[in-house]
């Protein structure tokens, strides 16, 4: 009966002490691949919590950044989108490359962050995965909840299957 007690108490601990640890590990809650194909284009992510951020819309340039700001030859390869929805859902979008070349004014009205709800934030097209939210992540409606989007875009569509990659995590 001693040694049951004993076990118990032991296995009672371990979980007391392990549990908070489960819970902080970072979990994924969704990705999108976009591949090398004609129809595979867009995709975008609900969540039940929403961004406690403004819209923010990442543009990926594919010849680098700017000086004076936008990408080089105005050459956008991806768009990534971090919103809230009128239905009161996080929402997470990624969008590659159109059949006509991406810019600010042809987003589809479909498209979560449209130009003028957000300054575009203008990355340099790297072809590995690039954070997005920050080391902190992105704040959420949930307290203690922040969430993590990275993004890879792949610099040369012809060498793989998979074009564009997007995922996101909590923090």
């Amino acid at each position: 009966m001693l040694r049951r007690i004993k076990l118990l108490t032991a296995l009672s601990l371990a979980v007391c002490v392990l549990t908070p640890l489960a819970f902080s590990a970072p979990v994924t809650l969704g990705k999108i691949t976009l591949n090398e194909s004609p129809y595979e284009k867009f995709g975008q992510l609900f969540f039940p919590f929403q961004f406690a951020t403004p819209p923010l819309l990442f543009v990926f340039c594919e010849s680098g950044v700017s000086p004076t700001g936008g990408c080089v030859n105005q050459a956008i390869s991806d768009f990534v989108c971090v919103n809230n929805n009128q239905a009161g859902e996080g929402t997470v979008a990624m969008m590659s490359d159109l059949e006509t070349s991406l810019s600010l004014g042809n987003i589809p009205p479909d498209f979560p962050c449209q130009p003028g709800a957000a300054p575009p934030i203008f990355l340099a097209e790297t072809g590995k995965m690039q954070i997005l939210s920050g080391k902190a992540g992105f704040p959420t409606s949930v307290p203690g909840l922040f969430i993590k989007v990275s993004a890879q875009s792949d610099l040369d569509p012809t060498t793989s299957v998979t074009s564009d990659i997007l995922t996101v995590s909590t923090k």
